[in-house]
């Protein structure tokens, strides 16, 4: 008797769960309006696919239960339902001698992306050294003319290690620095504060948002935010910790969010659920989310996940 109903409520379980899932249920591959990366959207009756016009991008994504599309234009090309991306190689010549305390070279794209996200600096104060061997050469020479210098540079940002602070009281320009805080407002007019953690890891907080990393960050004058990652790369962080939640459709439980030595976010963290859409649980979400374009690299969800919904607060 007591297994007969074991199975009854069981087998009714599964047919509330059916049954809510022909009324309402909507998957996306690409996980959002990810335009790198094709995907497709299913529906209860319906299959979307991201699909090329040109170089426009019909992107499909869910907007809860229900399948929505935009039209997004690609930077560089549309191929095979995504945009394409390009990573930029850029090569430069030899720095030219001192003049006005400033040398100057030439850098090229071999990869001709047609972006200047990654660019090499090609002017740069010169070291006291090559300054004065320079003023020597021109008080020697004496042929060097005041209209024929350069005008100083107006393009040069010098950048400051936010972990300088830290390491010898040297607070970098543009920042607000009191105790063991510091202050920064970035280009895009965000406030940043950044804190030393432990094990020598920089604490880095954004609206309410914390994120770790122990990679080596820098601040320009401009409040551009780049780091230094494997292979003494440096790239911008151009998605803040507070974007990354919004990447996942909202910020989890218990998050926890690191930027590793490749450039990538590393988030972990909890959501409410509802298993058959009744059973109250919380799932253990994993995400890795690419801090410089915003692309999201891959989403972990428990095994059972798609037998639950999502709790929307």
């Amino acid at each position: 008797m007591k297994r007969g109903l074991v199975f009854g409520l069981f087998f009714v379980l599964i047919g509330i769960f059916l049954i809510n899932l022909a009324i309402a249920g909507c998957a996306d591959s690409d996980s959002g309006k990810n335009y790198t990366i094709k995907g497709t959207v299913t529906t209860t009756n319906y299959t979307f696919t991201d699909v090329c016009d040109g170089n426009d991008l019909t992107e499909y994504y869910c907007n809860g239960d229900v399948n929505e599309s935009e039209t997004y234009t690609c930077s560089r090309s549309c191929e095979v339902g995504a945009c394409t991306t390009c990573t930029e190689n850029w090569t430069c010549g030899n720095w030219t001698e001192c003049r006005n305390k400033i040398k100057y070279r030439d850098c090229a794209d071999s990869n001709d992306c047609g972006t200047t996200e990654d660019k090499l600096n090609e002017n740069q104060v010169c070291s006291g050294e090559n300054i004065n061997k320079t003023e020597e050469n021109n008080e020697n020479s004496n042929e060097t003319k005041e209209d024929e210098k350069p005008e100083e540079s107006k393009s040069y940002k010098p950048k400051k290690k936010l972990g300088d602070y830290y390491q010898n009281g040297e607070c970098p320009e543009g920042c607000n620095c009191t105790g063991s805080t510091v202050k920064c407002e970035l280009i895009d007019g965000d406030k940043m504060t950044v804190y030393a953690g432990k094990s020598g890891n920089l604490i880095v907080q954004v609206k309410g948002v914390n994120m770790t990393t122990k990679v080596t960050l820098y601040k320009d004058e401009d409040g551009i935010l780049t780091g230094v990652f494997k292979g003494n790369k440096t790239r911008m962080i151009r998605v803040l910790p507070n974007k990354v939640s919004d990447k996942i459709g909202g910020k989890l439980e218990n998050q926890t969010i690191e930027l590793d030595n490749n450039g990538i976010y590393q988030i972990q963290g909890e959501k409410k659920a509802r298993l058959f859409y009744l059973i109250p649980v919380r799932e253990k979400v994993k995400a890795q989310i690419n801090a410089k374009t915003g692309e999201i690299i891959n989403v972990r969800n428990p095994w059972w996940g798609f037998l639950a919904r999502d709790v929307k607060e």
